[in-house]
This record gives C-alpha cells, sequence and structure tokens, in this order.
C-alpha cells in the first residue's frame, strides 16, 4: 500500500487546474456534467481476496479478468471466482484466441482450462533459460501479432509459442506500452525505448525520459503519442513516415512547476476524443481532447478509494478501475448522469427550469438550484470542490413547503423566477432575493404570450389569473366556472388558456381579455362528450398542433367538429388505453418526449420520438430504461442537447449528443454444471479442440452420465449488468422442457431425476434495454438404468421366456388331467342339455302348431274375402303377432293384433286375445268395434291382474279390428295404437287409431273410439302390426320406418294381391340384406280387396 503524501495531491491539483483551462470559456457551467457518474465498487469482502488489485484484461467472451495480490479474479457479471497463482499478478493480456497471460512477482505464464473447465495457470519459466530466471516484478503483459512480451524490470521476455527470446535492461526497465505496432519501453538509463526488427533502440529525444517514469501511452490522432508521466505532465510525440518518431514536445509547460512527486499511475482512451487518467490518491479524471468536457471519480462521487493502479474499458464501454482497495467500475461513457441524495436533493423533484444561467429545481421541500463556478478566478474553488468536497445544490431557506412548478416571468425591465408552493407563488429575483406574492393553491403557472403582463395559474381548485404592472402584482377575478383540479395550462398562438385536469378527462379552452377592458374570461369546456377519456389530461404544441397527453394516450383536437381524436402518427400503442401520458416535452430540436404509464405493468415509460429519414418517428427509449420505470414529473431541455429529468429519484442529466449503441452483442454463460448438488462437471469454461477457450460446448465432448446421477444444476451468468439492474434469462432443456421458460433474473436451474435419453441445455439472457444476448448450450446423455440396457433387457427376456416355458409345461400337464375330467363333465352335461332342448322344442313346436290351429284355416279365409293377402312372418317359431276372423249375419269382423313380447311369451299373449275375441264376439251378434275393444282391454286387465301400480308388468296388445257390411259396404273401425290404410281411386285415405294400448295404461278410463266408412267395389283395406317399418336394415342400418311403408304402398296397390306380398317379402328381404341384419320383430300384413 503506498502512501500519498499532501504534497502530491497538491500536484495533482495542479495538473487538473492546467488540463481544464479551457473549459473555463465554456458558455455553460462547467461542473454541471456530473460529479454523479454511477459507480459500483466491488469489495475484498465481496471478491473474497486481497484488497490490492494491479491489472485488468476481458476476453472474447466478455468475461473480466483481475491481477490480485492473491492471484487472479475472474469475474462474469454475476459470480466471482478466485485462479491460484503463487505471487502477486502485475500484469494481464489476452491474445486474440482469448487466452490469458499473465505477469506476476518472479514469474510469467498464461491460463488454460482442465478438463472440468476451470481456468489453471501454467508457468513459462521452464521454457526460459536459467540464465534469467533472476528477476522480479513483470509489471507489463502486451499479447500482439509478434507474440506476447512479458517486461520485467531486468528482463523483456517474449514468448512466440514455443521459444522465449530476451532483452536485457541496461539498468531496469520502468513501464512498456505497445503502440503502432511496436513495444515502447523506459529504460531508466536510456530513456524512452523501442523494439523494431527485434532489436531495442533509443527513440529520437527519448533520453528527456531517462528521470520521468511514464504511466500511460496513447495513440493521438492519426500517427502520433501521448506519453502521460508519472512526475512531469503531458508529452506529445510526433511521428513521421512509418512511425519513425520526428520529434518530442512538451504538451503543457506549464505543469513542470507544480508536479515534483508521484502522482499520475496510468492513462487510456476511452472513447473517440475522451481520455481517463488514474492517480496514486485522487481518483480518475476523464477528459475529451477538445480539453471542454471533464468528469471525475473519486471520493465525493462514490468511489471507494482513490489510488488508482490500472484502468480498463470494457467491450461494453464500461471503465474498470483496479484500486488499491477494491475493484470499481462506471459507465464513463454514459449519456445519464444523476443528482440524487448525495449532491443535495433529498426528495422528489416536482419541476426544472434554467433561470440566469443557474438550474433550479422544486422539489417537496422547497426550492434548490446547483451551484457551479463558472469564471476564471473561480479556479482554485474549482479544484478544491472536485478532489476535497462536492459542489451540489444549494437550498433558498426562505422557501420551506412542497413545491410543485417553476416559471419564469420576463418584462423590458426584470426577468422573475415564479414558484408554485403549496400555499402560493414566491418570487426569485437575479440575487436570489425572495418574495411571497399571491396566496393560492398552484400546480403551475404560466406568462400569457398576448398579454405578457398576465400570469396564468392552474390551482387544485380552479383558475385564476394576477397582473404585474410597475414592478406591483396585481389581484384579478377567479374563474367561477372552473372548479376543477388543473394540473395544467397552456397558451396557444391564438391567446387560448388551455387547462387541463387531474383524473377527471376534462379540459377547459379559456380566451383572456385585455386587462384594461374589464371583461370576463371567455370559457369553453370539454370532456367525454367530446371524445376526452377519463384520466389526466396534459396540453402542449407539437409541429404547429395541440397535443393532448391522456388516460388513454395522444390524442388532437378539431376545431371544426370541436372533438378529439386519437392521434395515430406516432403508432397505435400511443393511442390506445394500454397506455397514458403523464407528462408532455418539447426539446429545441423539435422531438416530442412522453413520460407514458404502462397501465397493464403499471411501470412508466420515458423516452422521446425521434424523426426518421423516412418521415417516420423512432422512440427512443433505451437511455432512461435505468431509472424512467419510476415516474418523471418534470423535463428541461437546453439548447446543447442536454435534458434534465426529475422525478422521486432526484435529477438526471441527459446529453443527447452522445450516442451509444444499446444493442452490443454479448454472451449468454454455463458457468457451472453440477450433478446430485455438489459433484462438479463442469465449472465454466469450455474449449475448443486445441483447448482454446471458447462460448459453447464441444461437440465432440458430450459426457454420458450414469443413470444414478440423474439430477443436474446448471448455474449461468451474462456480463452485462453494468447498469445494475440485473440480467434476465431464459433456458430450455431440449428433450424435457416443451418451451423456452419465462424470463427471471434466477440464474439457476435444477433438473432432478431425468429419465435416459439425450438432452441439450439452452439458456439465453436479456438484458435492461430488452437486448437478447446470443444462447449457448450444453448436450449431455443421461444413460439408462443397468436394467434397462440392451443386455440386461436381452438377459430378462431370455429368462422370461424360459421360466414361461417352464410354467406352460408345469401347466400344461396339470390342465391336461383337468381337461379330461371336464370333458367327461361336459359330454353328461351335454347329453342331458341336448335332451331337455329336445323336449323344448318338441313343446315349441307343439305350441307352434295350437298357435297356427287359431288362426282362421285358408279356406274359410277364401269364403270371406275372395282377394286378401297375408304377410305373416314371426320373428321365432311361434308369434306374438295374430290375425283373427269371423262372418255371421253378413258381417265379417277382421282383427290384426300385435302382443307383447315375441316368441313364446308373446304367443301366449295371441292365443289369450283370439279366445277372448271368440267369447266377446259368441255373446252379442250386434256388437260394435270399439265394445270389443273395450270388453277385450277388460278382460286383459282382470286376466293380468293388472293394478297400474309402479314396477309391475305392462303386458297387452296394440289391435286394429273392424266389422264389414258386405251388403252395405259399410265398414266400422276400432284401433288400439295400430291404424287403417284403404286405398280408393288409387288415393291412400288413414284412419288414426286411439292411442292407447288393450291392456294397462294412464288411459284405462277412456273408451275406443268408432270410425265408420262405406266402402266402394275396389278398394283396398290394409291393417298392419309395427315389425315392418321397425325392422333394421338399408345402407346406414336405420328402421324402415312408417313413411317408407306408406309409399311402398302406394307403389305396390296397384297390382294383385298375390303380387303385393311378393313385393313386400322381396323389399324386407333386400333391405333386411344390406345392413345383414335379422329380424328383430313378428310382422303381420293383412291386405283386403273390397
Amino acid at each position: 500500500m503506498h502512501m500519498i503524501s499532501y504534497r502530491s495531491c497538491v500536484n495533482f491539483s495542479l495538473l487538473f487546474i492546467m488540463i481544464i483551462w479551457p473549459v473555463l470559456t465554456y458558455t455553460q457551467p462547467v461542473t454541471e456534467k456530473g460529479y454523479y457518474l454511477s459507480i459500483s465498487n466491488f469489495t475484498p469482502k465481496e471478491y473474497k481476496a486481497r484488497p490490492q488489485n494491479w491489472a485488468i484484461v476481458e476476453d472474447h467472451r466478455g468475461v473480466l479478468f483481475f491481477g490480485n495480490n492473491s492471484g487472479i479474479l475472474e469475474y462474469d457479471g454475476i459470480f466471482w471466482k478466485s485462479i491460484a497463482v503463487e505471487d502477486v499478478v502485475r500484469s494481464l493480456a489476452v491474445d486474440s484466441k482469448g487466452t490469458i497471460f499473465v505477469g506476476s512477482q518472479y514469474d510469467f505464464g498464461y491460463l488454460a482450462p482442465n478438463n472440468t473447465g476451470d481456468l489453471e495457470y501454467h508457468s513459462l519459466q521452464p521454457k526460459l533459460d536459467p540464465e534469467y530466471h533472476e528477476f522480479q516484478e513483470v509489471w507489463k503483459t502486451h499479447a500482439t501479432p509478434e507474440g506476447v512480451y512479458f517486461q520485467s524490470e531486468q528482463y523483456i521476455f517474449r514468448w512466440n509459442g514455443d521459444t522465449i527470446e530476451t532483452w536485457a535492461a541496461a539498468e531496469a526497465f520502468d513501464r512498456s506500452y505497445w503502440l503502432h505496432e511496436k513495444l515502447y519501453v523506459r529504460e531508466e538509463s536510456q530513456g524512452l525505448m523501442v523494439i523494431e526488427n527485434d532489436s531495442l533502440q533509443k527513440v529520437a529525444g527519448g533520453e528527456k525520459f531517462i528521470d520521468r517514469p511514464i504511466r500511460g501511452m496513447i495513440p493521438f490522432e492519426e500517427k502520433d503519442i501521448l506519453i502521460f508521466t508519472k512526475t512531469h505532465g503531458l508529452y506529445h510525440l510526433v511521428c513521421g513516415e512509418n512511425q519513425n518518431i520526428t520529434k518530442l514536445v512538451r504538451h503543457f509547460n506549464e505543469i513542470d512547476n507544480f508536479l515534483y512527486e508521484n502522482s499520475i499511475s496510468c492513462a487510456i482512451r476511452i472513447s473517440g476524443n475522451q481520455f481517463a487518467i488514474g492517480s496514486e490518491g485522487k481518483g480518475v479524471i476523464i477528459y475529451n481532447q477538445t480539453m471542454d468536457q471533464f468528469d471525475f471519480i473519486n471520493f465525493t462521487s462514490g468511489l471507494q478509494d482513490e489510488v488508482v493502479y490500472n484502468l480498463h474499458l470494457d467491450s461494453r464501454g464500461n471503465l474498470w478501475m483496479a484500486l488499491s482497495n477494491g475493484i470499481s467500475m462506471s459507465p464513463a461513457g454514459s449519456s445519464v448522469t444523476s443528482f440524487g441524495y448525495n449532491s443535495g436533493i433529498k426528495e422528489s423533484v416536482e419541476g426544472i427550469i434554467r433561470y440566469n444561467r443557474k438550474l433550479f429545481v422544486a422539489t417537496l421541500l422547497g426550492i434548490f438550484y446547483l451551484d457551479v463556478y463558472q469564471t476564471s478566478s473561480d479556479i482554485p474553488d474549482i479544484i478544491y470542490n472536485h478532489l476535497y468536497s462536492r459542489p451540489g445544490f444549494r437550498k433558498l431557506d426562505e422557501i420551506e413547503n412542497e413545491c410543485w412548478g417553476l416559471t419564469k416571468f420576463k418584462t423590458q425591465e426584470e426577468e422573475l423566477l415564479l414558484v408554485a408552493e403549496n400555499n402560493g407563488i414566491f418570487q426569485v429575483d437575479r440575487t436570489l432575493r425572495t418574495q411571497f406574492i399571491h396566496e393560492s393553491g398552484p400546480w403551475t403557472m404560466i406568462q400569457s404570450k398576448v398579454f405578457p403582463e398576465r400570469l396564468i395559474i392552474a390551482n387544485y381548485d380552479g383558475v385564476e389569473s394576477i397582473l404585474r404592472k410597475d414592478g406591483q402584482w396585481i389581484e384579478e377575478t377567479g374563474l367561477a366556472e372552473i372548479e376543477a383540479n388543473c394540473r395544467m395550462v397552456y397558451e396557444d398562438d391564438k391567446g387560448m388558456a388551455w387547462i387541463g385536469t387531474i383524473e377527471e378527462g376534462i379540459a377547459y379552452k379559456v380566451k383572456f381579455q385585455d386587462p384594461v377592458s374589464g371583461l370576463q374570461p371567455e370559457v369553453v369546456r370539454y370532456d367525454t362528450s367530446n371524445g376526452l377519456p377519463i384520466g389526466d389530461v396534459i396540453i402542449d404544441k407539437f409541429n404547429g398542433e395541440l397535443l393532448f397527453g391522456t388516460g388513454e394516450g395522444l390524442f388532437r383536437f378539431d376545431e371544426n367538429t370541436e372533438r378529439f381524436y386519437r392521434e395515430t402518427m406516432f403508432g397505435n400503442d400511443f393511442c390506445s388505453p394500454a397506455r397514458s401520458i403523464h407528462r408532455i416535452s418539447i426539446d429545441h430540436k423539435g422531438n416530442l418526449w412522453l413520460v407514458t404509464h404502462l397501465n397493464e405493468s403499471r411501470e412508466y415509460e420515458t423516452g422521446y420520438f425521434k424523426l426518421s429519414s423516412d418521415s417516420s418517428y423512432t422512440w427512443i427509449r433505451e437511455p432512461f430504461l435505468g431509472f424512467s420505470k419510476g415516474v418523471i414529473h418534470s423535463i428541461q431541455h437546453d439548447p446543447d442537447g442536454v435534458s434534465w429529468l426529475g422525478g422521486p429519484d432526484g435529477l438526471f442529466r441527459y446529453d443527447r449528443n452522445i450516442s451509444l449503441d444499446y444493442k452490443l452483442d454479448y454472451n449468454a454463460l454455463i458457468r457451472r454444471i453440477s450433478i446430485l448438488g455438489d459433484s462438479v462437471i463442469h465449472n465454466g469454461t469450455f474449449t475448443d479442440g486445441k483447448g482454446i477457450p471458447v462460448v459453447h460446448q464441444d461437440p465432440q465432448k458430450v459426457p454420458i452420465i450414469d443413470y444414478q446421477f440423474n439430477s443436474i444444476t446448471f448455474d449461468f451468468s451474462a456480463p452485462n449488468n453494468e447498469d445494475g439492474t440485473p440480467v434476465l434469462f431464459s433456458h430450455y432443456l431440449e428433450g424435457f422442457d416443451e418451451d423456452w421458460h419465462e424470463w427471471s433474473t434466477e440464474n439457476r436451474k435444477e433438473y432432478t431425476n431425468l429419465q435416459e435419453h439425450n438432452y441439450t441445455f439452452h439458456v439465453r439472457a436479456k438484458n435492461l434495454y430488452d437486448h437478447e444476448s446470443e444462447w449457448t448450450s450444453y448436450s449431455f446423455v443421461i444413460k439408462p438404468p443397468w436394467y434397462r440396457t440392451s443386455p440386461a433387457i436381452i438377459s430378462f427376456i431370455l429368462l422370461g421366456i424360459g421360466t414361461f416355458w417352464l410354467i406352460v409345461v408345469l401347466y400344461t400337464r396339470g390342465l391336461r388331467a383337468i381337461i379330461r375330467e371336464r370333458t367327461a363333465e361336459i359330454r353328461e352335461q351335454k347329453d342331458v342339455i341336448e335332451e331337455k332342448n329336445t323336449d323344448i322344442m318338441a313343446s315349441i313346436s307343439y305350441a307352434q302348431r295350437i298357435q297356427e290351429a287359431l288362426l282362421p284355416p285358408g279356406d274359410y279365409l277364401d269364403d270371406l274375402f275372395p282377394e286378401r293377402f297375408i304377410l305373416y312372418l314371426p320373428r321365432d317359431i311361434v308369434s306374438g303377432d295374430f290375425y283373427w276372423m269371423i262372418g255371421k249375419n253378413g258381417k265379417i269382423i277382421c282383427v290384426t293384433a300385435d302382443c307383447t313380447g315375441h316368441g313364446v311369451p308373446g304367443a301366449m299373449m295371441s292365443m289369450m286375445g283370439m279366445s277372448f275375441l271368440n267369447e266377446i264376439t259368441s255373446k252379442d251378434e250386434h256388437i260394435h268395434t270399439d265394445e270389443i275393444l273395450n270388453q277385450l282391454r277388460s278382460q286383459i286387465v282382470h286376466s293380468l291382474r293388472q293394478k297400474g301400480v309402479q314396477g309391475e308388468s305392462q303386458d297387452g296388445m296394440d289391435m286394429a279390428i273392424y266389422i264389414l257390411d258386405k251388403e252395405s259396404r259399410n265398414l266400422e273401425f276400432s284401433g288400439a295404437n295400430l291404424p287403417l290404410y284403404y286405398f280408393r281411386d288409387k288415393e291412400l285415405q288413414i284412419i288414426k287409431p286411439d292411442n292407447m294400448p288393450i291392456g294397462i295404461s294412464s288411459k284405462l278410463k277412456n273408451p275406443f273410439t268408432r270410425h265408420s266408412i262405406i266402402l266402394e267395389p275396389g278398394d283396398i283395406i290394409y291393417t298392419f302390426s309395427d315389425g315392418y317399418q321397425d325392422q333394421f336394415g338399408g345402407p346406414s342400418d336405420k328402421k324402415f320406418m312408417i313413411k317408407k311403408l306408406r309409399q311402398l304402398l302406394c307403389d305396390i296397390h296397384p297390382e294383385s294381391l298375390e303380387q303385393q306380398k311378393i313385393l313386400l317379402q322381396k323389399n324386407l328381404n333386400e333391405w333386411m340384406r344390406e345392413s345383414n341384419c335379422e329380424q328383430v320383430d313378428d310382422i303381420t300384413i293383412l291386405g283386403v280387396r273390397i
């Protein structure tokens, strides 16, 4: 640890004076650019190593390496790792392939990954001639196209991959630098030297540096070099053709008188025209080539230690500092700097304005202004404040309460700063004298452009105005028409004052009159009926037209229709309910700035629209993503491209002149892979086939993992969290997951109990700017368990086959005995069953003969109806359908019936029905059809003992009965669910039956109906059961249905009755054959021609 003397501090301060001298004539305050660059500090406790750090380098993956007193530290944006090196590491370098080379005390070498991905240090000293083993600190390491240079105090070594070449110092080497394809080195007895053509040569004029240690050499302009000395300031090395040095000039002669002791430790270029100088006691100064902008990074800006040993600019533009106590990082090239609590702003910023060249902010604790130095007489104060204290914001003590807005009020005689304070309005003059001028409840106010003496005030309870006349403020009457909470006031080019309200979706247009007229203002109210949505209303002018910010985005106003319409110029996203507008601002370039609220995520988004070459607008939000998720209440624009933004998180300064690339590529990295939680199989570094570190896994090195280790954990990172915002990760295990997981800050994923399979784990990252990284992957194979391997499966199959064969043999022996025994029993049972079946069939056949005997014989039917046919098709041997006829006294009674069931049960019912019919008709020679059915129903119900209770049988029959008087041709008909069809003159007539059966039903007490018709010769009568129409068949295996039966009868009735029977039988057979259906019910159709 170096001790820094007071004189060293003074000398470094005087160097700063010389560097910033040109800035003092700049028109803007020189200290406004920011002492408040964001700083990230990493302590020894955090990285778990010793405090002092000497070197920094970054490899092609984006991983950073730090030379530390304990060895080498590796940092990937999340994880810190230590790499053991025996001595203090003083220097690091990385070659084009990504290999890290190391210079330490008494040794030098390189890092290479082992089989598990751990980087290990490998010494090159065994390759060195023992003659040169005696050396101490290797202060500088350079990886160049010529080889890798290791520079110690005694020697310079160059490693070409096989051998080491050596250059010895005449006395001692100090520091070396690789520039313009050459190695420059200061030799303490020779001065500045260069290695050219493998020869160590003096630089012209280089002897001037014999007593002047060099701490930085930077390319300058095209060919020249800037030399930063430790004790004698800055030099300019002028180079001619072929980089030949033509002269050496002192860049700042004045500093020679002030620098007596060591101050500067390192210097680098951080952009095209910016340089960073590290010191051994006062932190870092950053300045540009024209010396008109600078920053300081020191204790007062948050740096944890001001002794800086090395600087490094990473691939993302972040400045890393190797300190005597820790490591720090700052986005030095950032376009945004902040002024928060440490700058004096301790509450939410509600308003910002520049007045009298000073920046004023309105906060909830009062009014503050940025205290800066602006003239050459302030030089000592500038240095003192930069190096020993921290200039910031000062408070106007006279204003104590919450302040909400600021505006300037300018007349020919004066310019005042007006403050909207909780209880009224204050004025502040150029001398910062403060005076309370008007009591009210203001949010904001503006000076009228049409009547400049008038101040228009938007209050929480309405709108009012006051006048400035002869240095005095004069009250005017408030606007009684407006009682809303008015947050915004804007005056258009026509002198109309537009008032925006909070939450109510109401705007007012006010035409103020000439103050001398005494006339009252004219007020027009606009609300949702005019197209405004509910919510805040914010008003400004863009491209010559009024623009309204609302709870549903941007709207414009049509004066002709007096209505508001969505403004689609900036895309649908900015004129929809998804986004409300909190603030509108226009900068000096005419860019539209918006503070918006994303209603779904409840986050704020700040940005501005930039006009593109194709006349479209591009939404620029990336610079503000680090803080814009919090609300911004106020925006102030300076003419030089600087904008100030304020809110609850403090004050932010945005410089539009600093252009950054927010889409820089970066890598997601798999940093650790372990199985069963603790057994590491990969520890951070993949290699190619030659052992060179790479981002992705070598496809030839896919591990095969035993099934017992089928739980695997991945740790991953991405070196892209410089803004302090955690990187988001998404991952996907191919072979297990169906899709990528949701974005999350979680940087570990564990999979347990994976089945045997080939897997590939993919991971990607997304940074603050929604820019996705290159994804990386890791493939591995989980082997099946031993019992699911091919040999085991084959063995199991063979064992199973053998076991099965043995079981079959044993079982077959027993089974054969059982079969013999059972066969004998079955034969015996078969004989019994056959005997019984023969008896049953004989009984059924006998019943068939009985049933057939009960049916009217053919010759009897011929006498009654010479022209008739009967299609009678029992489903089984005996039938549940029957037909019955009898002739008496010149009348014929004809019945077609369908009994419940079929087969033997149906046959029993049919015989019962025929018996009762014989009995009923024999008692009364003049009985009618309805009486027959009524008596038949009574006898059936009585015989079957039917009571109509739930659960009993519903046996009975459906019947069609008619009585034909042969002489008069009068026909009576009654039907129980079965109709009567007859054709006359080729027209089908239908007599419908009663919808009730002969048997128990809910209509038991209802008598049957009697129908009478007079038939004519040639009429054909049909009665039938439901068997034909209910038969399944046809191409779709459906019922034939009554509709088809009617059509069939219509088609065939002109035929002879015998032919009709044939056609009916044929149609039925074809219908059943199409679906290969069996007959499902008994079928009876009776046809008679008169």
